[in-house]
């Protein structure tokens, strides 16, 4: 019991110096704890004035982008209704050539928000946030992408051209019949109706992407080639199709335009499938910024000999490529 009685008195004693010096403590930092509570509780200050400002650039910019625009070359046809309180109606069409020669294309609907967020005055630029609202892709089949999340988008208006540049796309103005500028029951895609509500979903965070690896993929089943051209063949895919179509959208930390430098070491096993990925270079020195790369290359398939003869095979790539 004696033992008992004098831990305990150790114990409270412990107890009160432990106190003391969290009071003493307290009373020495006493001002800077009155100076906290007092900011927290203080309701915070707002320049309006400042807010208003920006509301006018804001607009005074929409109502110099405003307007319906169009882009056309080999590879995309594009247009977007940009309105005067910043929503964005746009019909996409992209094509790509495949590795068999065959051209495929993908069409995308969307709706979205222009949110300028940094103006440069000097050449109508501006910086903004992108919010979608509701996209739609036609694969051919036909389901809803993804909903409201965050993006961004870059834009400057050439007023001696006439010419916006949205994402570093240039796109005139469209001088055709308004009725015609979206094909028809484009934009019901977009819009609740029958049609829509038995509309299924992509199920996909990244439809180009995943869309682009499949008929990747899908290119070159069924041809016929030998084991001696495999190896050239996997390469060709690789540098040509997989890394400039597929990996530089994935998704990242980097900016659409950013130009990457990398080092892959890639192990196909025979089977076609990816065994291993290895990944250096500028900027992929954390484990987080080479995880989606590692994620996106595991997902992807090469062929294989068509007289079955399988074997490992080791695909090497040292260059750049852009995010898009």
């Amino acid at each position: 019991m004696g033992k008992n009685n004098s831990k305990n008195e150790i114990i409270r004693a412990l107890t009160l110096l432990a106190a003391l010096v969290v009071v003493f403590g307290m009373m020495s930092n006493m001002g800077k704890i009155t100076e906290t509570i007092t900011i927290m509780l203080t309701p915070r200050q707002f320049d309006f004035e400042a807010l208003e400002a920006a509301n006018v650039q804001r607009q005074e910019y929409y109502d110099i982008v405003a307007g319906f625009w169009e882009h056309s070359s080999d590879t995309l046809f594009d247009r977007i209704e940009l309105m005067d309180d910043g929503i964005i109606w746009q019909y996409t069409k992209k094509m790509f050539m495949m590795p068999n020669g065959q051209i495929d294309t993908l069409k995308r609907i969307s709706t979205s928000f222009l949110y300028p967020v940094n103006f440069e005055e000097e050449n109508n630029s501006a910086m903004s946030d992108l919010r979608m609202i509701r996209e739609v892709w036609i694969t051919p089949d036909t389901c809803f992408g993804r909903r409201t999340f965050m993006d961004y988008a870059s834009t400057a208006f050439s007023a001696d051209d006439d010419i916006l540049f949205f994402n570093g796309v240039p796109y005139t103005r469209f001088e055709g019949d308004i009725r015609e500028f979206f094909p028809v029951g484009a934009l019901n895609l977009l819009r609740p109706n029958p049609i829509t509500f038995a509309m299924p979903s992509c199920n996909m965070s990244a439809p180009l992407r995943n869309w682009l690896s499949r008929r990747i993929v899908n290119s070159f089943e069924g041809r016929q080639i030998p084991a001696a051209e495999i190896s050239a063949e996997r390469r060709n895919l690789l540098e040509n199709y997989f890394i400039p179509l597929s990996l530089s959208r994935m998704e990242s930390r980097f900016k659409a335009g950013q130009e990457l430098n990398i080092n892959l070491r890639i192990i196909v096993a025979p089977d076609g499938g990816v065994d291993t990925v290895f990944v250096r270079g500028q900027g992929f020195g954390s484990q987080a910024s080479r995880l989606p790369i590692t994620n996106e290359i595991m997902g992807w398939r090469f062929p294989v000999a068509s007289d079955g003869q399988q074997s490992a095979d080791t695909l090497r790539f040292i260059g750049t490529f852009i995010k898009r």
